[in-house]
């Protein structure tokens, strides 16, 4: 999946959070590319099979929810630069 928004920086790690329509998940890697933020989910078949992500096509636009860590340590950095 690919972020295009700077706060992906901010808020994506490995092991970190990140909730994809409603779904909870595990983020599992980050790229940071000249086109955006990229980072990859595992999916189990259980959580594919009771949620809506199974239909998801490329390039559908997603509601993504951050890391609540990720979060402050967004806002402790705004507040370094004021």
């Amino acid at each position: 999946m690919k972020l295009v928004d700077w706060v992906a920086w901010y808020t994506l790690a490995p092991k970190g959070s990140v909730t994809l329509d409603g779904v909870s998940l595990t983020v599992n890697e980050v790229r940071d590319e000249a086109d955006g933020t990229h980072f990859s989910v595992n999916i189990i078949p259980h959580t594919a099979e009771q949620t809506t992500l199974q239909d998801i096509t490329p390039g559908r636009q997603l509601n993504v929810e951050i890391d609540v860590l990720a979060r402050y340590l967004q806002r402790m950095l705004a507040a370094r630069q004021h």
